[in-house]
This record gives C-alpha cells, structure tokens and sequence, in this order.
C-alpha cells in the first residue's frame, strides 16, 4: 500500500522492543515518517538503525504526528503511556492505538478513560497474534476493536500494512477477550504437545519421529508443526515468546477468570508449570524453556538468535 493510499502520515510509534521494531519496518517500507517511544537506550539505539527519530518519551515528541501506536509489555507500561498522551495537549494525535497484549479489564479502563479526559480522541484495541517471525513477514493477524466504528474503519488501512489479515470485533473489550483466547489456547497446547514428547520418548520414539506423526494426525496444531519443530528440528532455542510474558498473560487471564467465577484448572497447571521454569539463567528466554524440565533437548546445536519480547 502506497503512503498516499490512507490518511496516516507520521506515526508515534511507543514501545522499540522486537515486536514494535518488526511493526515500525512495514510502516517505514510503505513510505510513512514514524517517530520512536522507547525509555530504554538499548532500544532506542536499535531502532536508530532504521532511521528513526528516537525519544523517550511521548512527553518529549516535538511534533505529535497522526497517530500514536504502543506496543508495550505490560499493563502499567500502557497506563504510563496514556498518562504521557494526555499531556501531549493540543499536539496530542488524534487516534491512539493500542497493540500490546493488556486484557479486556485495562483495554475498557483506558477506553473510558480517554473518553473522560481527551474526548476528541479514538482508542483503537488491536492486539497482534503471531510472532515476532511472522510478524516480520508481515504474517500475523491484527485483532481490533472499537466503539467508534468509524474511526476503526479509517485505521484498516494502517493496520494492514502490519499484519495479512485483521479480525474485527465490536468492542475493545472482545478484541481484548479474543487475544487472550488465542492464548490460553496456544500455551495450554504447548505445554500438553510437551508433555506428550516426553512420554513418547521415554518410551524409545524421537522426538522427530514424533513431530512427524503430529504432523499427520488429529495431534496436529501450529505448535507441534511450527514452533516446536523450530525449537528441536532446527535448534531454534533462543527465539520465541518470552517466558515472562507469557506469565503475564496467563496472570490477565486467570484474574478475569477470578472475576467471572470461572475455574480454569489447565491454565492454573500451565502457570504453575511455566512458573517452575523461571530463574536466573531462564530471564529473557522463551517459554518453550519449559520443555528441559521434562528432559527434551533439541536434536541440533542452538543457534543463536535472540529472543522474541513480545507476543503473540
């Protein structure tokens, strides 16, 4: 999509980590200005090399752009950026865009409250499923809600040089929802195709052998096919979503699930069982770590590659 082809010019982008790098890439390939958020120097440094103008907060952005876009890692990393947008004033964007895993409780929370203190501003909810790697690709699916419809219609066109397909939901509260859907899923079938290869080893099959047959059958899934076969087939050890974060979305989830008095018994195994794994030598490794606990090791030496901040 060319820049003349939609009403964004010069995004704000908040948040240089390696999610928010790989999302800043297709905007500057499409011909937009961002600009770059980020208060840790390693990654402001980083981002220079694609030719950013790099600050360090939105407090301190001279010009304030069409819109601003956050990919942050938690939800007192979003609030701080609100708290910073709102004392943007009369430079403050228009649309703020949120494209961090928060959950629907802090995505309602920030809607009503720009509502309340920056009415002229639309908050868009649209979480990215996929990866940093596939994100890279421009692969990853952008879930998005609003209760402006207009205004999430007129950010489409922004949002899909980012991702190859957007799912629309009717309220950032269930683009919030679905995001943690994907997740409760896609950890809680990690953890199980895990469990399922160290049984099968134990019993003399390969974990190739075993992927193989995963492969072929109903045990089938994106896990088993894409990221355990990179994690043991090809060594990939060091890339990945990070065992902190995927901590933290478990955390969203099980408050929500406190709140609607819902008992989620996989979920709280799936937690307790990552958060075995954490530790000195684990920080900033993926969550597939896990897998050593049950004795799996990849078949090739790791490459070395660093790890996926944010997720999926």
């Amino acid at each position: 999509m060319s820049r003349s082809t939609h009403p964004f010019k010069v995004v704000v982008f908040v948040g240089l980590g390696q999610m928010g790098t790989a999302l800043c890439t297709h905007l500057i390939r499409a011909g937009l200005t961002v600009v770059g958020v980020d208060p840790a120097e390693s990654a402001r440094a980083n981002a220079r090399h694609l030719g950013l103008d790099v600050f360090d907060s939105l407090r301190h952005v001279p010009r304030g752009g069409d819109v601003v876009v956050a990919s942050v890692g938690t939800p007192d990393d979003l609030w701080s950026v609100i708290r910073d947008y709102k004392t943007m004033g009369e430079e403050r964007p228009p649309v703020f865009v949120n494209m961090s895993t928060v959950g629907p409780a802090t995505a309602t929370h920030v809607d009503d409250y720009l509502k309340r203190v920056c009415p002229a501003s639309q908050f868009i909810e649209s979480p990215v499923t996929g990866g940093v790697a596939r994100t890279a690709r421009r692969e990853s699916a952008i879930i998005c809600g609003s209760s402006d419809s207009t205004s999430l219609e007129a950010l489409v066109p922004l949002l899909a040089l980012m991702g190859s397909r957007l799912i629309r939901c009717n309220s950032v509260h269930t683009a919030s929802a679905a995001k943690l859907v994907n997740n409760i899923a896609s950890l809680n079938n990690t953890l199980g195709t895990i469990e399922a290869l160290a049984f099968g080893q134990r019993l003399g099959l390969t974990i190739e052998d075993m992927l193989s047959i995963l492969e072929q059958g109903t045990g089938a899934s994106y896990i088993a096919n894409n990221t355990l076969k990179r994690v043991f087939i090809d060594g990939d050890t060091q890339r990945g979503f990070a065992l902190e974060l995927a901590l933290k979305d478990l955390n969203l989830v099980l408050s929500e699930a406190d709140s609607l008095d819902l008992n989620l018994p996989s979920t709280k195994a799936t937690r307790a069982r990552l958060f075995e794994s954490m530790g000195p030598l684990t920080s900033g490794q993926p969550y597939t770590v896990v897998s050593r606990s049950y004795g799996l090791h990849s078949v090739h030496k790791p490459r070395q590659q660093q790890t996926e901040a944010n997720l999926e």
